[in-house]
This record gives C-alpha cells, sequence and structure tokens, in this order.
C-alpha cells in the first residue's frame, strides 16, 4: 500500500502553520482592583471638565450620587477637591465589601469570555502582538468608565454587572486600535482628536457585529451622540474588509 508523498507533505505543512497559530495567540489577562485614589482623581476630573461629544459626565454622577450635586456650589477647586475626597473616602468605609464583591464577581465574568474575545480580536488585528501595559481593570463608585492608554488600565462601575463584558471589549478595542495606529503612522496618536473620534466609531461599529453581540450578550448603543449621523459612512468603509488595518488607513485618508 503506498504513501502519497504529496498529500502528506501538505498536511504536515497545515500542521506547522496550525501549531505556530496556537504558539502565536498569546495575550493579556485583565485582573480587577480596587483603588480608592483613583476615584477621587477622577471625581474631580469631571467635575471640571464634564462633557465630551454632547455627553456629559458630570450629570451622570450626580445622578447615581445625588449628594454630589452640592459639589457645583463650591467656589474653588481646592475645596472642591477636599468635599470629592471626603465623599470617595465615606462611600469605601460603608460600601467596602460590596465593592470586593463586586471585583470577585467581575474576574469571573470576564474570565469566561477572556480568550474568546482576543481569539475574535486578533482576526481584525490581524494577530498583531497586544502592547506592553498592566491591564488592570479597576472598580470604580462612578458611572463613567475612565480609561488610561498610557498604561492599559480603565475603570469599571462596580453596578456594571451586565454592561462588563461590552464594557472591557470597548476598553481593550481601544488599546489595540490606538496600537495599531502608531504602528502605521509612525507617532504616538494619544491625544490626536480625530483619531479619538475614529476609535469611537471603530468601537461601535465592532461591537455591533453579530459574533461580538453573543459574546457580549447585547449590542451597545453609540456611545456618543455626536457620531451617530456619521456611522452609516464609516460603516461602509468597514464592510469592505472588515479588518482595522485597511480601516485605519482608508479614514486616515479623508
Amino acid at each position: 500500500m503506498g504513501c502519497d508523498v504529496p498529500k502528506l507533505s501538505k498536511m504536515k505543512k497545515e500542521l506547522i502553520k496550525l501549531k505556530k497559530r496556537e504558539l502565536n495567540f498569546h495575550h493579556p489577562h485583565i485582573t480587577f482592583r480596587l483603588n480608592e485614589k483613583l476615584d477621587k482623581t477622577i471625581t474631580l476630573e469631571f467635575f471640571i471638565n464634564g462633557e465630551k461629544a454632547g455627553f456629559d459626565f458630570k450629570k451622570e454622577i450626580i445622578t447615581l450620587h445625588p449628594v454630589t450635586k452640592k459639589f457645583n456650589q463650591l467656589g474653588s477647586k481646592g475645596k472642591l477637591k477636599l468635599a470629592i475626597d471626603d465623599f470617595v473616602t465615606d462611600f469605601y468605609k460603608k460600601n467596602n465589601g460590596k465593592l470586593i464583591d463586586a471585583r470577585s464577581k467581575f474576574q469571573k465574568i470576564w474570565n469566561l469570555v477572556e480568550d474568546d474575545f482576543f481569539k475574535k480580536t486578533n482576526n481584525i488585528f490581524d494577530n498583531l502582538d497586544w502592547p506592553e501595559g498592566k491591564y488592570i481593570g479597576y472598580i470604580s463608585m462612578l458611572p463613567i468608565g475612565a480609561r488610561f492608554l498610557q498604561d492599559k488600565t480603565f475603570q469599571s462601575c462596580w453596578l456594571w454587572k451586565k454592561n462588563l463584558k461590552a464594557q472591557v471589549i470597548h476598553e481593550l478595542l481601544h488599546f489595540q486600535f490606538y496600537h495599531l495606529v502608531e504602528k502605521i503612522t509612525g507617532k504616538n496618536q494619544e491625544e490626536n482628536e480625530k483619531i479619538w473620534k475614529l476609535s469611537e466609531i471603530f468601537n461601535d461599529i465592532v461591537q455591533r457585529e453579530d459574533e461580538f453581540i453573543k459574546l457580549q450578550g447585547y449590542a451597545p448603543k453609540v456611545g456618543y451622540p455626536e457620531h451617530k449621523n456619521e456611522h452609516n459612512r464609516y460603516l461602509k468603509i468597514w464592510q469592505k474588509k472588515m479588518k482595522a488595518r485597511s480601516f485605519i488607513k482608508e479614514t486616515l485618508k479623508k
């Protein structure tokens, strides 16, 4: 009984390719922690500069924590900072057990989908290595979801159990999007307003794809109201190849 050498050779090559893909499939692991100091910093920041692209973050804080409405009457930044520090410290003392419990639950929820997310995302970004960073999700008392591109960390509101997967996916897509933009342009674009807008619209589009809806459990709303009218135009660009690199290159020309 003979051996089909050409077929065997082809099979070996495919197995080698598969093994390489498995070896190359490495990704960061997101760890959830508490950070009281960061909540103080972010609360102060958004009471001073609360609006962006049609979204009022300060209003969101006041809605969740009505007692903070009185902070608007404070005359100076110094008084505002003292009031916020006392408020956040008191909240952490009263809700420490709940925050710790949220951290544990969030970690379990994310761990279940982490590998699937990175596999799907690696396809979109053509297996681009993930940038170096801490990859920490800080459980927060704020309904903001602040992210920090420099060290690859973000905040997740302790009440966002149902939204958690979509929110974490949103932040991680930003990290890789900016990483790829830097590879393409040759420079850091974290302060570029146009790139920020593209990154938000990119996330809106990608997170409404069927495979991401299945992963998240729902289709998120458009992040910023001012971007809604432009979605159809960018969606057509995305649908040409459904790859991040081609989307970025074409949109940067415009």
